[in-house]
């Protein structure tokens, strides 16, 4: 096969679709039954993260209707690096809690790549190891959700195969509890960073309840 077309058909399969309300969706979403994929993104798009109804099995990721017969994935490169640098953490950013038959985020991990990026960018531990303190300047960009700053992008970019919905989800907590639980740090009578209560575990993670208070 030329070079061309082999590029060619690279692309083609990495091209990304719109759903029938013209929302894009990225290629690398839509390897298996494309159709339900995009219903069922279009479906979950605009609802929210406390919304029991986001959360379940989705049609797309099964090969059967009885949702019993999950399609086989292959781990990438990137996946396996990560694993082999850090452990497996397949499905462990977010634990999830059964709730009325469906399953809604209870706690969120941050795991080394993720902590260590923050502190790059100005965060802080607490002595007791219970809460980071997140700049004002961060916390900011956390408000802009239409904007995909640096920062952002730099976050999803510590994740597995730069998973954007899972960091996106994790940004989105974070800043809601930043805001619902506010607890405001000053110095020199000037606040200068909002703390994020959790725990930080003996294995360098650091964990925090996602659920409404």
């Amino acid at each position: 096969m030329k070079l061309i077309s082999l590029l060619s058909l690279i692309l083609k399969e990495a091209k990304s679709e719109r759903t029938k309300t013209g929302y894009k969706v990225p290629g690398k979403y839509l390897t298996k039954d494309k159709g339900d994929m995009k219903d069922e993104i279009e479906r979950v798009r605009n609802l929210s993260s406390d919304d029991p109804s986001a959360y379940g099995k989705w049609k797309a990721d099964y090969a059967d209707k009885s949702k019993t017969k999950k399609y086989k994935t292959k781990k990438s490169a990137a996946t396996k690096a990560y694993e082999k640098m850090f452990g497996k953490k397949e499905e462990s950013f977010i634990s999830y809690l059964e709730a009325g038959g469906q399953k809604i985020p209870g706690n969120i991990t941050l795991y080394n790549p993720q902590l260590s990026y923050l502190k790059e960018k100005g965060v802080k531990e607490s002595t007791d190891g219970r809460e980071l303190f997140f700049p004002i300047s961060l916390v900011q960009e956390l408000r802009n959700d239409a904007r995909v700053s640096e920062f952002k992008k730099g976050f999803i970019d510590t994740y597995p195969d730069r998973d954007d919905y899972i960091a996106s989800h994790v940004l989105s907590r974070i800043k809601d509890k930043l805001e619902k639980e506010v607890r405001e740090v000053k110095v020199n009578g000037v606040v200068k960073y909002r703390a994020l209560q959790g725990e930080l575990t003996r294995n360098g993670t650091f964990r925090f309840d996602v659920r409404k208070k």
